[in-house]
């Protein structure tokens, strides 16, 4: 297996050397040269595996022997789900009209679990191989910051330099990324939105010199890797509900940067039978995009009730778009080049037309919290509020009597197809990192010991003010040794 960028400019690059970078040299992003298939009969045959079983046979697909052998392999991803408190790491529940993933049960409360630990230990052991250390570099709407410190928590290979924006993030999430007295993570709190620091890293990412100096790496969702492990995820999810994979399913995502969506989509593009619905809210480039196409950058970011998913920069949306256009780098290149010259880009009417596995849909504020406050209602079923995003388009699709295929979910164009009968809603993270937002519409927090356990703990952050030189102070840190052990 080797890897080119979306954009054309590279190929035949190998797996390390995917898992240690960040963008291609041309600025893309990697993406397997062709993906592996997957049938009907091999997916009947993985129905009985646990999520560690599963990971084992998908990502073998994705690595080669001669850079990863199977007992490496083995040993890397051992115990790995260990701190999770649901036996089958990614248990899947029927609630009302819709089945719902619950992908937050590892130690820190989000989906991120699922996948940063494993890229953890897979950078360490590469590192490990090389002889090298490496920064891990994350901007964070809130969540990924605290997995991410998680997942290298006593490494000795690896530090982990976080930014979070300090208004917009859950109390919970911020003491996750404040209070865990790693060794080896430099937290930043910031007084700002999270797309002014994204624009601020990916700077500093494309700074060859200071990248290769000091192996600067990334855990956000660009990381391809971690696309890749996103995959593995919604084929795990797609046999809980269809374990003879005798039909199509729809998954609705609740979607900021786009990396999960991307990964259902690369698992959907394999040969799996599903669709994505990629929920935005009020911040919808990703809706716009595909609905319109017009991909284009709001003139604000607008703060929301789910704070993950307030972007205007969803870069993953470029991997989307590539497989989109059946892998026309040519054409994807264009339209990239042309978005970042301008912050607009007008899509080829095939990429809004033709891609059938991929609906999108937006919910505002007002709706996320009726939506929090009716599962609750109906069902006696608590949600978070990026959960609830994805929920309302899901359970209109699911309970719709149309017979004209999707059409009018999320204001899909093109002609009508297939439609899925069973309908699942990835729930990212745990509820109980939002009391604020609960209180709002009389939900109960449900019981977390992990929340219970950061009260009353020394916190250490620094901070980045208004006006201040972020980019220095980010560069003069990931110069230094400090965070490293």
């Amino acid at each position: 297996m080797k890897y080119c960028s979306t954009r054309g400019g590279v190929k035949g690059v190998s797996f390390s050397e995917v898992l240690l970078s960040n963008y291609a040299p041309d600025g893309g992003l990697y993406v397997p040269e062709n993906l592996p298939r997957i049938g009907r009969e091999t997916l009947r045959s993985w129905a009985a595996l646990g999520y560690q079983e599963l990971l084992q046979e998908i990502f073998s697909l994705f690595v080669s022997p001669e850079e990863l052998t199977p007992q490496e392999m083995q040993s890397i991803f051992e115990g790995v789900f260990d701190g999770f408190d649901a036996p089958d790491v990614l248990p899947v529940v029927k609630v009302g009209p819709v089945h719902v993933a619950e992908a937050w049960h590892g130690p820190t409360g989000v989906f991120k679990d699922l996948t940063l630990h494993v890229l953890a230990r897979l950078s360490n052991h590469f590192l490990e191989k090389r002889g090298q250390r490496a920064t891990i570099l994350v901007s964070t709407t809130g969540d990924t910051g605290g997995t991410a410190i998680r997942s290298v928590q006593g490494m000795k290979n690896l530090r982990a330099i976080v930014a979070y924006p300090r208004r917009t993030v859950s109390r919970v999430q911020e003491l996750q990324m404040t209070t865990t007295g790693s060794e080896n993570a430099v937290v930043f709190s910031h007084d700002g939105i999270s797309d002014d620091l994204d624009l601020i890293l990916r700077n500093i990412f494309q700074d060859g010199e200071l990248r290769k100096r000091h192996t600067l790496l990334s855990f956000n969702s660009i990381h391809t890797v971690r696309v890749l492990l996103n995959a593995v995820h919604f084929v795990y999810v797609y046999l809980r509900v269809a374990p003879e994979a005798d039909q199509s399913v729809l998954v609705s995502v609740p979607t900021g940067g786009v990396g999960n969506a991307a990964g259902g989509v690369m698992a959907a593009e394999m040969g799996v039978p599903i669709k994505i619905l990629s929920a935005v809210n009020e911040n919808d480039v990703v809706h716009r995009a595909f609905t319109l196409g017009d991909f284009s950058i709001a003139r604000a970011q607008i703060p929301t009730h789910a704070p993950s998913l307030d972007s205007n920069l969803p870069h993953n949306i470029e991997r989307v778009f590539y497989f989109a256009l059946n892998g026309d780098a040519a054409a994807l290149k264009r339209v990239m080049e042309d978005f970042e010259q301008t912050q607009k880009s007008v899509l080829p009417g095939k990429i809004c037309d033709s891609f059938r596995h991929f609906l999108t849909a937006s919910v505002n504020k007002e709706q996320c919290l009726e939506t929090m406050k009716s599962v609750w209602r109906e069902f006696g079923y608590a949600v978070c509020p990026h959960t609830a995003v994805a929920w309302k388009p899901a359970a209109e699709y699911a309970t719709s009597t149309s017979q004209n295929g999707d059409v009018g979910i999320g204001g899909e164009t093109g002609p009508p197809a297939e439609r899925c009968k069973v309908v699942v809603v990835f729930s990212t993270a745990s509820p109980a990192k939002f009391p604020e937002t609960l209180s709002l519409v009389s939900v109960p927090v449900p019981p977390a010991a992990w929340v219970t356990e950061l009260a009353g703990k020394k916190e250490r952050k620094l901070l980045l003010d208004k006006g201040g030189d972020w980019e220095g102070i980010l560069r003069e840190t990931i110069a230094s040794s400090q965070g490293f052990l």
